[in-house]
């Protein structure tokens, strides 16, 4: 990709799946763009009003991680 300044610019690391306890990889998304999703449906449900956005993302990393937990025991 090239910029105004004519310059390349490439990622500097590939993004690693996230990992659990175990070192199983889940397959495409991390922990953090699963929280992120979940959030952004918690806040659509209640109608996006202001002022409720980090307890939406701390619910989510506890949903997430129980749900990880879970997975890691199939």
């Amino acid at each position: 990709m090239t910029h105004a300044l004519g310059t390349s610019r490439m990622p500097s690391k590939k993004p690693q799946p996230a990992l659990l306890k175990n070192n199983r990889a889940i397959e495409g998304l991390d922990r953090q763009e699963l929280i992120a999703v979940a959030a952004y449906y918690r806040a659509e449900n209640r109608g996006f009003s202001e002022g409720d956005e980090l307890a939406d993302w701390l619910i989510c990393e506890i949903e997430v991680d129980a749900l990880l937990n879970k997975r890691k025991h199939l």
